[in-house]
This record gives structure tokens, sequence and C-alpha cells, in this order.
């Protein structure tokens, strides 16, 4: 009985200690953040892309569609011929389930 105290005592003195060193740790690191944070300056631009992806996302932003041709007559007169497709079954309700007559396991082949 004294043993199972003793291991207990350890486990909880570890974690403790855990604990502790954890936020220690994270209170000195903050703090270092913080005053880095305070002194740096920069004049340069970040952007989250690279320059080439950003030149052209703006090249495609530019781009202006004419949709003039949705109102062209020769637009309106097109017809659809598209063959509607037919209704077929939809197959088993449980594709997971085992086919009648077979064993709950995995298939073999012989």
């Amino acid at each position: 009985m004294n043993t199972i105290i003793q291991k207990t005592s350890t486990l909880a003195l570890i974690a403790i200690l855990a604990a502790v060193s954890f936020f220690a740790y994270d209170f000195f690191n903050q703090s270092a953040f913080a005053q880095s944070d305070l002194t740096v300056t920069t004049n340069q631009s970040t952007s989250l892309i690279d320059p080439a992806s950003e030149a052209l996302l703006n090249k495609i932003e530019s781009i202006k569609l004419d949709t003039s041709i949705f109102n062209n007559p020769v637009f309106l007169s097109l017809n659809d011929y598209t063959n509607p497709l037919p209704q077929e079954s939809s197959g088993r309700a449980n594709p997971f389930a085992p086919y009648p007559g077979m064993k709950s396991g995995a298939a073999t082949s012989h």
C-alpha cells in the first residue's frame, strides 16, 4: 500500500513540475516576443504571395468580358439537342452488406 502512495505522489510531483515548467517557459517566451515586436521596424511591404503570382492575379482581375454576345440574335437562335438520361435503378440499399448466402467475413477466390 505504501508503494502505491509513493508512486502516486511521485507522478503528482512530476506533473506539477511539468506544469510549472510549461508556464514559466510560456511566460518568458511571450515577454521576449513582446520586446522584439516593439523594437523591430520595417519599411518594406510584406505580401503573402510571391510577386509573379501577384502580377498574374492583377492581369486576371483586369480582364473585362463582353457579355453582349448573350443578347446576339445568332446566340439566341441556338437550339439544345441534348437527350435526357434515362432513370436507372440505384442498386442495393446497403452496398456494404454481405451478399445472401455468403459468410460475413471477407470473400475469398480459389
